[in-house]
């Protein structure tokens, strides 16, 4: 059966391994026309546009192209390894075990392709071609996924009547009082700890929220869904095609609704995060939403700030931990925009 609620938490780092990627922030790839450079993040032009493609700094240096190939360049815009790559990606540091001395000695490292298949090896910051390319020490990240079941648990629970309920699924307590989600005949309601049914044994599916603030319970009725409040009362009619939870890194818990082929983003008030109804929302596993209207154009918002960018490209995809969003328009032009909203390109 498909999961009636979608909760993601999203992507979150663990202390900074000693060999993990340095992404800088200071010089952001700045697109002018058709040619690219950098600026700084008050879009205060620092390296003039003049190559065909920029990447963000690392380990200073960046990835940049011109005429066809790709060589890398410091802070200082100046040419640190010639244009003599097909492929070239960012500078990062590895290790090497040195059994004589006891211990890994650390190097800066990327790779890189010197041919048109893409054949990789890889490169000090001189451009000369390391022996063997080092080992590298990953960040543990989450898969950013979390269960939407609550463990099952056992219940010596007596009925008071012995065909109150069939079986008890999950329970919550609010102030003094306890409620067990329970089953009978297929269908699933709610009693408290005097045995009064609060919620009628009438819908196909209930699941308790693992929401902070509060008791929520989703539940499916007729194909439909919505939201109760934990006492019974209507949170949310169900009158709505799906209804996911979300928990982004950084941000506050949120919800997706869709209705009739149309989906809104909201806070656990209602309120509306983006504004208007969109075709799709889709979550994005840096913590923020690509949002797309009915002309299939998309827009993105970041629930670190809260700052939306209103759909406008045909493309849409998170960078750099999701600091950044890359944007390709109808005419193909791309770019980089912050969790500000503000744009590093001019067309």
């Amino acid at each position: 059966m498909k999961q009636n609620i979608l909760l993601i938490i999203g992507l979150m780092l663990v202390n900074a391994s000693l060999f993990a990627q340095n992404m800088s922030t200071e010089q952001i790839p700045y697109r002018k026309g058709p040619l690219w450079g950098y600026a700084s993040p008050d879009r205060t032009i620092t390296v003039t546009p003049i190559y065909e493609e920029t990447n963000f700094f690392s380990e200073g240096f960046a990835a940049v192209k011109k005429g066809g190939k790709y060589g890398y360049i410091n802070r200082m815009g100046q040419v640190a390894i010639p244009f003599n790559y097909y492929v070239a990606k960012p500078f990062r540091q590895g290790y090497f075990d040195n059994p004589a001395k006891r211990k890994t000695d650390t190097v800066l490292f990327a790779g890189a392709s010197l041919r048109a298949d893409g054949y990789e090896i890889c490169i000090n910051t001189k451009g000369v071609r390391m022996p063997q390319c080092p080992a590298i020490n990953e960040n543990t990240v989450s898969d950013g996924k979390q269960a939407d079941t609550i463990p099952m648990k056992s219940y010596a629970l007596v009925k008071a009547n012995g065909d109150l309920y069939d079986k008890i699924i999950d329970d919550y307590a609010i102030g003094d009082n306890k409620y067990y989600i329970s089953t009978k005949n297929g269908k699933y309601g709610v009693f408290n700890n005097v045995f009064e049914v609060v919620i009628p044994y009438e819908y196909g599916q209930m699941k308790r929220l693992p929401v902070n603030n509060g008791i929520y319970l989703h539940v499916e009725k007729n194909g439909l869904q919505g939201l109760l409040n934990g006492d019974g009362t209507v949170y949310l009619p169900v009158e709505n095609n799906e209804v996911s939870l979300f928990k982004p890194a950084g941000g506050t818990e949120c919800l997706v609704i869709s209705k009739n082929g149309r989906s809104a983003l909201k806070d656990m008030k209602l309120n509306d995060l983006a504004a208007g109804v969109f075709n799709k929302i889709e979550y994005d596993k840096e913590g923020g939403f690509v949002l797309t209207d009915a002309s299939d154009l998309k827009g993105y918002y970041f629930t670190v700030t809260g700052k939306e960018v209103r759909p406008a490209y045909k493309s849409v995809r998170s960078v750099n931990g999701g600091r950044f969003i890359y944007v390709t328009n109808e005419s193909r032009r791309s770019g980089y925009i912050d969790n500000n909203a503000r744009e590093f390109f001019d067309d």
